[in-house]
């Protein structure tokens, strides 16, 4: 009796033995596939703050996540920055179209701009070792020295849904009643068209589509400073886009009576965002296999 039972035991181990293998073979055969959402960040710099870069794969563990055997570069066409003291964080995240995707969070010491703008437009995160290089498009990134903080009393970030994705339309914010004129506010690749500005406006946070009057994709134009004059200090300012994107946190620049100003980097949207909730802004990876 024991024999037959050792024997069933045996092959009951040995199935599930093969299965487990079997499983294992089709997610490392998995074609690879590397995402980001498309962004825009926009940082004042601060040598104790951190970025973050979100890459989603359906690869579980991924090689990206490597950082002893890695390098991080930030790049566009004309500039190239390693990035360190990097840290990877990896979650479950979504399925999309019945594949298990996961996102890898990607932290590094903020870049120092060295006393100018550091500005990267069509940015990508580039990831290599001897055997891969991860070239990951990721939007726009910039980062500002630090001028004058921008005195306010309250901020808050307005939302709305495009396309059924929600998006940063503008934020609210008040101002103590000690300046004359907004000439410009800018945020990463935002940019408010001052004209729609709304004085004594206190906007929900989470504002319907009917309720938004400004276009959201436009093209900057020169503004005519808006006088800074509500009696209550609160102001509705509006962000435009040249391209759809996303804004999640950062930090937004002013232009007040001809001196700059920013508002420190703030967290706009804690939700956590997830690859199958911006399908039409994601960007594909692409994926270099060096031969030995």
């Amino acid at each position: 009796m024991k024999k037959i039972i050792f024997i069933f035991s045996f092959f009951i181990l040995t199935f599930l033995g093969l299965i487990l293998f079997i499983s294992t073979q089709r997610t490392d055969n998995l074609k690879e596939k590397y995402y980001a959402i498309r962004h825009s960040r926009s940082y004042t710099y601060d040598d104790t703050s951190k970025i973050t870069i979100q890459i989603y794969s359906n690869q579980k563990k991924s090689w990206i996540s490597y950082v002893n055997t890695n390098q991080y570069f930030l790049e566009n066409q004309t500039i190239r920055i390693q990035l360190n003291h990097i840290k990877v964080e990896e979650v479950y995240d979504c399925k999309v179209s019945g594949e298990v995707f996961y996102q890898y969070k990607i932290q590094a010491d903020m870049p120092n701009p060295l006393d100018s703008v550091l500005y990267l437009n069509q940015c990508h995160i580039k990831i290599k070792n001897e055997a891969k290089t991860l070239v990951q498009e990721i939007g726009h990134f910039s980062i500002y020295p630090p001028y004058k903080r921008l005195n306010i009393v309250d901020l808050y970030g307005n939302y709305s849904y495009i396309d059924e994705e929600l998006y940063l339309i503008g934020i609210t914010l008040c101002l103590k009643n000690s300046f004359n004129f907004l000439q410009k506010v800018s945020f990463g690749e935002a940019f408010s068209n001052l004209k729609y500005v709304e004085s004594n406006q206190m906007k929900d946070s989470q504002m319907d589509a009917l309720e938004v009057v400004h276009p959201i994709i436009d093209e900057q134009t020169e503004s005519v400073p808006i006088r800074l004059n509500a009696p209550s200090g609160f102001y509705f300012i509006p962000f435009s886009y040249p391209i759809k994107q996303l804004i999640t946190e950062g930090s937004i620049q002013f232009m007040i009576d001809n001196e700059t100003y920013y508002i420190e980097n703030f967290c706009y949207l804690s939700n956590e965002i997830h690859l199958n909730e911006y399908l039409t802004i994601r960007l594909e990876g692409k994926i270099n296999e060096i031969n030995p």
